[in-house]
């Protein structure tokens, strides 16, 4: 127990949810082997802890642990969040319920409105003042203004590493998702091939001056002129063997992240002069697109604002506005004519793009959540009202 403590009390101060997914794959730093320690003494593999905190403080620690992996993976995570919003909510209601000398008052009230509900007349009326109070909450509350999707973190076209000279890659020293600074060497080209052509541009050149030399001592001005023609020719061959040689190490020129998926697949492949063999991406520049259902895409609009958790950080995730909205499509990595998409039959949506502008976590290409886009003009009774009367009018063509 009084390990148990001590790790409640780290996150009761630090105010940030915790999460182990498995103890035998935790890699665990001074801060969380204390975590480590409890639960390999109880036989756990995961725990989870959340701090029930809202805008006037902390009220305490809710704490989970199983026997088995992954507990509060994927939309679990979802489902105790959900539950430790509802316990901070009902323990600082209780709490300020205790605080004012209201509960005989509230007791005196239910006395007297006891009667209100004995006959069938006053429960349809009461009835209808609930719903109509509850209507009005989901259309007027700004709570109830907002369009959700699943979304996903994209990184942007990138930069291209383009090949300085042709060859094959004798070396691949990244791998997808690595981050590289400016400078840095991403892979190398085989230098033989580039070596046999410099020595034998090298040689060819030193058989033209002995011929110069020749022709002059000759006094043979055709062959002479024949030579130094063809001397500038292998002059220009040897700098520019010289030159590839230098550029066999393909380096970046800008900070990114590897973008390229299986770069060591590239090893062994021969490539022409300007292929691009990797792309980077800034890390600091992710989109996170937003799936839409169709019958929503209208009330989504540039500028609005958008908040969205990630599921691979329980409780954190992103703020931003709408940049773009349209379509989206599945197609090839080649380009295709009007022809071939049509022929393809590509499946199509609509997405939003959202630009991050704030961020709890480093966001990494291919993290999922969803984002809650805010619809001002469009409250949740008239997006279901929507959703039923689509439904009506498809089904039975009314």
């Amino acid at each position: 127990q009084k390990m148990l403590l001590n790790i409640l009390r780290d996150v009761h101060q630090s105010g940030r949810t915790g999460y182990i997914a498995d103890v035998d794959e935790f890699d665990a730093d001074e801060q969380t082997q204390k975590w480590v320690d409890y639960l390999k003494e109880k036989n756990l593999r995961g725990a989870w802890a959340a701090p029930l905190k809202d805008d006037e403080g902390t009220l305490g620690v809710l704490w989970y642990e199983s026997e088995k992996a992954d507990c509060a993976s994927g939309n679990k995570a979802d489902m105790l969040n959900i539950l430790g919003s509802q316990a901070t909510l009902a323990l600082r209601n209780a709490s300020v319920f205790k605080s004012i000398p209201l509960s005989s008052a509230l007791g005196q009230l239910n006395a007297k409105t006891q009667g209100l509900f004995e006959t069938t007349a006053q429960k349809w009326i009461w009835g209808s003042v609930t719903a109509l109070v509850l209507l009005s909450a989901l259309h007027f509350l700004p709570i109830f203004r907002s369009v959700s999707g699943h979304c996903v973190v994209e990184a942007r076209l990138g930069q291209g590493i383009f090949l300085p000279v042709a060859g094959r890659v004798q070396e691949v020293l990244v791998q997808e998702g690595d981050m590289v600074e400016a400078g840095q060497v991403l892979a190398r080209l085989d230098e033989a091939p580039i070596r046999l052509a410099l020595m034998s541009a090298q040689s060819r050149l030193s058989l033209l001056e002995r011929q110069i030399v020749e022709a002059r001592a000759a006094d043979d001005p055709a062959m002479m002129s024949r030579a130094v023609i063809e001397r500038v020719a292998a002059q220009a061959e040897v700098k520019k063997a010289r030159d590839d040689l230098a550029r066999v190490e393909i380096r970046s020129e800008n900070a990114g992240l590897v973008l390229t998926p299986r770069p060591h697949e590239l090893h062994g492949r021969v490539f022409p002069l300007g292929a691009e063999v990797l792309r980077l991406s800034d890390p600091n520049d992710y989109t996170v697109v937003v799936h839409l259902p169709e019958e929503h895409v209208l009330n989504i609009k540039k500028g609005q604002d958008v908040k969205g958790s990630l599921r691979a950080v329980p409780g954190q995730g992103f703020r931003g506005v709408v940049r773009h909205v349209g379509r989206s499509y599945q197609v090839p990595s080649e380009a295709l004519d009007q022809e071939q998409v049509a022929a393809a039959e590509l499946d199509t949506g609509f997405i939003a793009e959202i630009e991050v502008r704030e961020s709890d976590v480093t966001l990494r290409p291919g993290m999922t959540g969803k984002a809650n886009i805010h619809t001002p003009n469009s409250s949740f009774v008239v997006l279901t009202w929507r959703s039923l009367r689509n439904f009506i009018a498809f089904t039975f063509g009314i």
